[in-house]
């Protein structure tokens, strides 16, 4: 009889009891558009960290198609997104299928979008996945925004692997990003080598 690996997986890969299905329509249309969304593995984690942390009023600096908006929110029953993006249309669109979550839809580059968002406001996770050149100055300012005792999550820390290399290109991204690492080693924080390598930091209730 066939041994069922169940939530087991091959050594290397990241077991995660999670049925994608039906997130497969994102990925098509991603890959027809030939635009860039979280890789699985990520989305896996990023939905369990979810789960874990509940949080109620999200933050998200590039939205894009919704792929990871829909990862967190199919973690949750409800709560608040801030959605940042440049396109208007997939704001609307990925807003559209959130009926159970009070979004705010912001609309332009994520340091324009931040200053528009009230000063009171507090978030309990904020998720960074912009253009790389600007992670450092938009972590900076999100920073503030974030509730003692959340979660800052930003995506492709690796950038492709060019981190790693001597003479990179796009050099303005990671330098960037070579910043933003050096800067959360002052907080609690995991760099999760999944995919394209997923930087999570605690802000300390401390």
């Amino acid at each position: 009889m066939e041994r069922k690996m169940s939530i087991l997986t091959a050594p290397g890969r990241w077991g995660f009891n999670f049925d994608e299905s039906e997130f497969e329509g994102i990925k098509r249309e991603a890959e027809k558009l030939c635009y860039p969304i979280l890789k699985s593995d990520s989305a896996k984690l990023l939905h369990f960290l979810c789960l874990i942390h509940r949080p109620r009023h999200i933050l998200e600096l590039g939205t894009g198609l919704g792929y990871s908006t829909r990862h967190m929110a199919a973690a949750l029953s409800t709560g608040t997104f801030y959605l940042c993006d440049y396109n208007p249309e997939l704001l609307d669109t990925v807003a559209s299928d959130l009926p159970l979550f009070d979004c705010y839809k912001l609309s332009g580059p994520a340091n324009e979008s931040l200053l528009t968002i009230p000063e009171e406001q507090k978030f309990d996770l904020i998720f960074l996945d912009i253009d790389k050149r600007d992670y450092l100055e938009v972590f900076e300012m999100s920073w503030p925004k974030l509730r003692l005792g959340g979660l800052m999550i930003v995506d492709n820390i690796f950038f492709s692997g060019r981190v790693f290399e001597d003479h990179p290109t796009k050099k303005a991204g990671v330098n960037s990003i070579h910043q933003l690492v050096e800067l959360a080693e002052k907080w609690p924080s995991c760099l999760f080598p999944c995919d394209d390598g997923l930087l999570v930091i605690t802000k300390p209730d401390y």
